[in-house]
């Protein structure tokens, strides 16, 4: 499926950066995707296109105890051991989140059963979903026991990679924000952490007041959450790639329904929500302890296509869209400024650990303001923010870590290597070796990115 013409065209003299915020060298950026290539990512692993909604699985990096856990491949540079570890983490896998969301879908299905109004498929999920729903309704938005034992799993990951961290008495210090499924999280990573390394010793805090920090964008962020505007350029392309792409979203409607225009009538929404809150429900089942089998009712076509309309709604909400005021994404300056402060306090006092745990509005302007990977792109072409702003790497439990690398002898540079979900990322920074960079030049780098975007978020 290809996007209209009408897109193209209007995108077609769009500006394309792959850069943090401040200007940097190219070099550091992955090459870009094209739209074709999406599409065989798609059509090799389809679960990618639940995007935020996919898992991270970090049981593939982690080997037998009596083995070094693998950390994502290249070795440090001769000479120097790993010192310190900063993460952002966010929660795990979850429930559908929206109040009443799992009792306004049954109340909908319901309600159209009564009314003759369920395709045969139609029924068969409603047959399905009503085995679930009791243990899950009223549980919007709370973190499952996959999502607790993906915690312990990063933990593990984290203590069998970087031994040298945790030898000896570990300092740590964790934060996450009041929500009760990312408090959970940090509970359970450090828990583990705690019974890995007995010597552990650690301060943790959750709370309200670290909400603006971690997710700016959230409506529980104090003052007020940020909120970002969208030009009226930027409403039209998302209506245009709506409209190109929507024949499968609102084919769901036909589906599932006798008369598609029931949803338009009785569902909050209408068809487009109806569509939405199967989509959700459907890629959710792997988040949840039963796993009930939901496979067969979306089709590749229909998840592809609402994947993609749901990456450029998330790239203009939360990315350095050209067509927003990169609201979201200017306001992590101050998490940003948090990593670089932090590095420096703990790296003298002796702390190993940083943990932070948030959300996936949080770890995408994060990412973006950074430039990780592809996510600092900038472009108003869906065909070109789609293959890259890859929301499919921001799983529940993603999980964004430095780690920082010390010479043995106490004589050189101090060195940082960044991983995204147990991958080595890239930087738009020239690096010392692969993925290792400069801690000096990547501070003076990412202090001119912070204050040039709190400078641009304080215009706003």
């Amino acid at each position: 499926m290809t996007l209209s013409n009408k897109v193209f065209t209007l995108a077609a003299a769009s500006l394309l950066t792959i850069a943090a915020y401040a200007q940097a060298p190219s070099s550091g950026s992955r090459e870009l995707m094209t739209m074709a290539e999406l599409d065989s990512v798609l059509s090799r692993d389809i679960s990618l296109s639940s995007g935020n909604y996919a898992l991270y699985d970090s049981r593939p990096l982690l080997l037998s105890r009596t083995k070094k856990a693998l950390d994502g491949g290249t070795p440090a540079p001769k000479g120097y051991k790993p010192v310190y570890i900063s993460t952002l983490v966010r929660h795990g896998a979850r429930y559908c989140i929206g109040d009443g969301y799992h009792s306004r879908l049954m109340n909908f299905l319901t309600e159209a059963k009564d009314s003759a109004q369920l395709t045969a498929k139609g029924e068969e999920f409603l047959r399905r979903y009503s085995k679930i729903f009791p243990l899950i309704d009223g549980r919007e938005g709370e973190l499952t026991q996959v999502g607790y034992r993906q915690h312990q799993e990063i933990a593990k990951w984290l203590y069998e990679s970087y031994p040298e961290v945790f030898k000896g008495k570990t300092r740590a210090k964790a934060m996450s924000t009041n929500v009760l499924r990312t408090a959970m999280s940090m509970q359970a990573e450090v828990s583990e952490l705690s019974s890995l390394d007995p010597d552990l010793s650690l301060e943790a805090e959750a709370s309200r007041t670290l909400v603006r920090l971690l997710d700016p964008s959230t409506g529980a962020a104090l003052p007020k959450p940020v909120r970002v505007k969208i030009s009226p350029e930027g409403r039209f392309t998302l209506d245009s790639l709506d409209k190109s792409l929507g024949e499968d979203k609102i084919s769901i409607c036909a589906e599932f329904l006798k008369d598609p225009l029931f949803a338009h009538r009785r569902f909050k929404s209408g068809r487009s929500g109806f569509s939405s809150a199967m989509r959700h429900i459907i890629i959710d089942a792997p988040c949840m302890d039963m796993k009930p089998d939901f496979s067969s009712f979306l089709s590749d076509s229909q998840l592809s296509a609402m994947y993609k309309i749901y990456v450029y709604n998330g790239y203009l909400n939360y990315g350095l869209s050209p067509q927003s005021d990169k609201a979201v994404a200017l306001s992590t300056y101050s998490l940003l400024k948090n990593f670089i402060a932090c590095a420096d306090e703990d790296l003298k006092d002796g702390t190993a650990l940083r943990l932070r745990f948030g959300h996936d509005t949080g770890l995408m302007p994060l990412l973006s303001l950074m430039g990780v990977n592809n996510f600092g792109i900038s472009s108003s072409d869906p065909s070109v923010v789609i293959p890259n702003w890859a929301v499919y790497d921001i799983p529940m439990a993603c999980n964004f870590v430095l780690v920082f690398y010390r010479p043995n002898n106490g004589e050189g540079d101090t060195l940082v290597k960044v991983m995204l979900n147990g991958k080595e990322a890239s930087l738009p920074v020239e690096s010392v070796s692969g993925p290792y960079y400069s801690w000096n030049k990547l501070r003076e780098y990412y202090s001119e990115v912070a204050d040039k975007a709190e400078a641009e978020f304080e215009r706003l």
